[in-house]
């Protein structure tokens, strides 16, 4: 018996017993690949690691939903006037002077004003809030933006203090429009296209 027990042992041995797929087979799955949010989190990694080609100069920035443009309310100087949509008709208050700041960020400036994009710093965590407006520059993370490009032709801008989108509320369309922070979702919202004005340098996304 103990000599039919060995043999038995050996054989099973031999065999693989155990029942573990074999490395590289055909039981063994790959992940899915990410849908939905997860697809939006995995092109939001890979923008984040690409490095922005956007050279210091004026520019308008014009919404990938709308085509149109962003702008300081009423071509106002005031502090705190608003930033919303509007079509593009050519005013000063369209023009965003853009500038490196030697961090991997970006100032932009109105140049109607030269005074800067800014969003509040109060809210910080909260979606859709605060509303996005220009202010004196003092150089802090809120007036600090990333602007990495999305490999369509379109960039995202990611305010700092945040680590949130420059955003248009509700995918909206209309003249006036509001102007928000959002999480990154990769839609049409948060996609911007930098056109250069000051006729130097060209620029290619």
């Amino acid at each position: 018996r103990l000599l039919a027990w060995l043999a038995a042992t050996v054989l099973l041995a031999s065999c693989g017993g155990g029942g573990s797929s074999p490395e590289g087979s055909s039981a063994a799955t790959a992940s899915p690949e990410p849908s939905g949010a997860a697809a939006a989190d995995r092109a939001a990694a890979t923008a984040t690691n690409a490095v922005s080609t956007v050279p210091n100069g004026i520019y308008r920035l014009e919404n990938k939903c709308s085509g149109k443009v962003l702008e300081v309310a009423g071509v106002s100087t005031a502090l705190p006037a608003r930033v919303h949509l509007w079509e593009w008709w050519g005013g000063a208050n369209q023009q965003w002077r853009v500038e490196a700041l030697g961090d991997g960020t970006h100032r932009l400036t109105a140049q109607h004003s030269g005074r800067v994009l800014d969003a509040p710093p109060d809210a910080v965590n909260e979606n859709g809030t605060p509303l996005f407006h220009q202010w004196d520059w003092h150089g802090l993370p809120n007036q600090r933006f990333a602007i990495e490009p999305l490999g369509d032709g379109t960039h995202r801008l990611t305010v700092q203090h945040s680590q949130k989108l420059l955003d248009v509320r509700g995918a909206g369309t209309a003249n006036g429009t509001t102007i928000w922070q959002w999480p990154w979702n990769g839609s049409c919202a948060q996609r911007w296209t930098l056109t250069r004005l000051d006729g130097s340098d060209s620029f290619t996304p």
